[in-house]
């Protein structure tokens, strides 16, 4: 009963400094619109009894500029966390991260080489960068678990080293693209 307790406590608390943040991040911004007058606005949808002494601007900053981005943030920072327990429940250790793997690495190389090769050529700069930094960290997690299998297993021990050893590699390579670049 206690763990369930603390669960929900801690749920609860991270939940609700999570809603406060993302209020006050709604009022900050080169146009300062205070607390009160950003929570009506979130509000004027849904209740009918909301006075309306906001201009049209102010409604269109909270609606289509700052909301659209806040809930950008939280999917990025939920993907972002997932990713991370996802690392860290396969390698059994908390401390595992992209690095380790050698993920962020590729994924760096994949957008070095974007960026230097690609980009001058290809009408579809916007969509390139994402896409090779993408496969740029496949094929590094590919590497990784092609030289971490032995006899037909992977163990975490294995796959972290040759995590590290792939993440040297393609950060030795990187190093060399950006120093020969200028």
């Amino acid at each position: 009963m206690g763990l369930k307790r603390n669960i929900w406590l801690w749920t609860g608390g991270l939940g609700s400094l999570l809603l406060v943040s993302a209020l006050i991040s709604i009022t900050l911004g080169s146009v300062h619109l205070p607390l009160s007058q950003t929570i009506k606005i979130l509000l004027s949808p849904m209740v009918d009894w909301v006075d309306k002494p906001w201009g049209i601007a102010q409604e269109t900053i909270v609606w289509q500029l700052r909301m659209p981005r806040i809930f950008l943030a939280l999917v990025v920072g939920a993907m972002l966390a997932s990713s991370g327990v996802a690392f860290q429940g396969i390698l059994r250790n908390p401390l595992a991260d992209p690095y380790i793997l050698g993920v962020s690495s590729g994924a760096a190389l994949g957008a070095a080489i974007s960026i230097l090769f690609v980009q001058k050529y290809v009408g579809l700069q916007h969509f390139t960068l994402p896409l090779f930094a993408f496969l740029g960290a496949v094929l590094s997690l590919g590497a990784v678990l092609l030289l971490a299998h032995n006899q037909g297993r992977t163990g975490g021990d294995s796959l972290i080293l040759a995590g590290v050893v792939i993440q040297s590699l393609v950060g030795a390579i990187l190093s060399f693209l950006i120093a020969m670049s200028g």
